[in-house]
Formats: structure tokens, C-alpha cells, sequence
């Protein structure tokens, strides 16, 4: 997506939800409360769905608005395309990267950046947010639509993907990028650590029931409107359907897979899910859905993407090392 569609998706979001649209339930078994719901479009290249029981809708305004503006803050810190009008933000450490000037940023971006060194160490490499250049050359050929990077750039791109290179400076809140070819995306992180928030301001005002839906990523707090667990799709890949429908309770659920973001060139579909050891679009699966308790919502986009990209018994055995409680779902290609 060129500088330009992303200033007009911002616009649009803007457009879209400047009042929040709220559809009203019935009263329910959830300490007779009734069910709110707020859409908002662009944020992270996607969109997020707040659904809310509660007793007020007055409250039930505050509370989804001050989540929308939440995600939206969020949205322009870690934007790695356009700059925020706020301070800087992860498109500024980027820009400066090599100059050895350390880049004050919010605690929200270091938090993000801990997480992402804290997932490649569960991963054991495979998912890294210091992949920005190789991943970049794959974003600009998918939007090209005509053409397949070649090895020998990928190759040169992934000289420049040591996270070591990422320098944190907690006290200061600063980071500095000592690679100047370094780039950071934060693509296979962001979508946990922002549910993280949105979970800890729910339970900061008192909120029991809550399912968000951003982009695919699932956090079921609580019960659904009727009183019984909140009922989650997984899409299947090959059809766009839903694959199988959990019933779900304090979960979160995240799938990664080749549906979503991809392009075809000569008959063959390359999607966005980059493996680090062939830097190509790996293709064990057409996806791959975990389902986990809240308490792993932070880690559980990265983990989502680190078990598409290993073999199926390494990445049974990574869930539940992680914890007993995980499920998973593999779809085959």
C-alpha cells in the first residue's frame, strides 16, 4: 500500500466513525446488561470490533471511545509509514537509523519493542521485528502485483535483521537503530500488545464481558449477551467460510495464514508470512489458529506466526511449553 492509500485509509477511518456505532440488545444474562458494539476502520491496516455488555449506555459510550482512541493512538506510534503528529514514533526510528542519534519515544513503543525481543526469544528467531528490509521488499512487490523479489536482494536485505542492532534505553526511553540498512516491523507483534491495552483499560473500568475482533484476532473476556461463552469463527483459508466455531470464555484466539494478504505472479501466490531461513512465503500450512488463555494475549500474535513457521510437532511442543491450557489448529495448503 503506497504513503498515499494509507493518508486516504486514515481519512476514511476518520470519516467512517465519527459517531460510534452502537447496536443495542436485549436485556441479558449477564447481570442483565445490555450489549454495545463500536467499529473502527484503518487503524493497523484493518479494523477492530469492541462488542461491550454493560449496564449504561452513556458509560458504555465513554468506555468504547476511549478504547477507539486508544487503538488510534497506538495506531500512529507504531506506524512504520507515516509520521505522527504526536512525537515520534517507529517510522523515526527508522528514518534515523545508522546515525546514532538515540530517538525518544513514548513507553508504549519501548513496551512493544521489549515484546518483540521477548517473542524472539520463543520463537527462537523465527519471528523478528528487525526483519523491516526484507519484509519491505515483499510489502512493495505485493502492492507491484507483477513481480517476485530476487534471492540475491532478500539475501542483501537480511544482512541488516540483527535485533542486536536494536539498542533500548529503558531510562531515557529512547532506541537507537546501529545498522543504518536496519528497519523495524512490528506486523506480527502490534495486534497482541494493543489487545494487552485494550484488556487492562477494560478491567481498569470495571468491565467483565468484552469481545474485541481486530483484524482476525479474537480477545473473549468474559460472556457474550445471552450469558454463555462468546462464539468465535475460524475462517478457512480455502473458502473464506468458517472453518469451525469455538465457544470461547477469558481467550484469546489469533490465526495466521496465506488468505488474507497475497498477490499471484505466474500462476503461483506468494503471501506475507516471510520465513527468516528461506525468506520466502513459508507454506507448511494455509493456517494456523491458537487459542489461549487471557493471560497470554500479549505473545499471542507473535506465537500465532512463530507456529505457522515451524514443522507441526515443534510448534505442539512450543504450545505447551508456553502453556497446558493452548490449543491449536493447523490447516493444511
Amino acid at each position: 500500500m503506497t504513503q498515499q492509500r494509507k493518508t486516504n485509509l486514515s481519512i476514511l477511518a476518520c470519516l467512517l466513525s465519527l459517531a460510534l456505532v452502537f447496536g443495542v440488545g436485549g436485556m441479558t444474562a449477564c447481570s442483565g446488561n445490555a450489549m454495545y458494539t463500536l467499529t473502527d476502520f484503518g487503524v493497523f491496516d484493518t479494523y477492530i470490533t469492541c462488542k461491550l455488555v454493560w449496564e449504561s449506555r452513556a458509560e458504555a459510550e465513554e468506555i468504547l471511545a476511549e478504547m477507539r482512541d486508544l487503538v488510534r493512538g497506538l495506531h500512529m506510534d507504531f506506524n512504520i509509514y507515516l509520521p505522527s503528529t504526536e512525537g515520534n514514533n517507529l517510522k523515526t526510528i527508522n528514518d534515523h537509523a545508522g546515525e546514532g542519534i538515540p530517538v525518544a519515544v513514548s513507553q508504549d513503543v519501548i513496551s512493544l519493542l521489549q515484546l518483540g525481543r521477548e517473542v524472539y526469544d520463543l520463537s527462537e528467531g523465527r519471528v523478528n521485528i528487525a526483519m523491516g528490509r526484507v519484509l519491505s521488499i515483499w510489502y512493495h512487490n505485493r502492492q507491484d502485483g507483477e513481480h517476485v523479489p530476487s534471492p540475491e536482494m532478500l539475501q542483501e536485505a537480511a544482512q541488516h535483521a540483527n535485533i542486536q542492532h536494536m539498542v533500548i534505553d529503558e531510562a531515557n526511553a529512547t532506541v537507537t537503530l546501529t545498522d543504518p540498512l536496519m528497519s523495524l516491523d512490528v506486523g506480527a507483534i502490534a495486534k497482541g500488545y494493543v489487545c494487552q491495552k485494550l484488556l487492562d483499560y477494560a478491567k481498569s473500568r470495571g468491565v467483565t464481558n468484552l469481545l474485541v475482533d481486530f483484524g482476525g484476532q479474537v480477545m473473549a473476556l468474559g460472556c457474550g449477551p445471552d450469558g454463555q461463552p462468546w462464539q468465535v469463527g475460524v475462517r478457512d483459508p480455502h473458502t473464506g467460510g468458517v472453518y469451525q466455531t469455538l465457544s470461547v470464555s477469558d481467550s484469546v484466539v489469533v490465526t495466521s495464514g496465506v488468505d488474507q494478504r497475497n498477490y499471484t505472479v505466474d500462476g503461483v501466490t506468494y503471501h506475507h508470512i516471510i520465513s527468516p531461513d528461506t525468506l520466502m512465503p513459508a507454506n507448511d500450512y494455509a493456517s494456523v489458529t491458537v487459542v489461549l488463555p487471557l493471560s497470554y494475549v500479549a505473545i499471542s500474535d507473535g506465537l500465532s506466526t512463530a507456529l505457522f513457521l515451524m514443522d507441526k510437532a515443534t510448534g505442539e511442543a512450543k504450545l505447551a511449553e508456553i502453556t497446558p491450557e493452548g490449543q491449536g489448529i493447523w490447516i493444511n495448503p
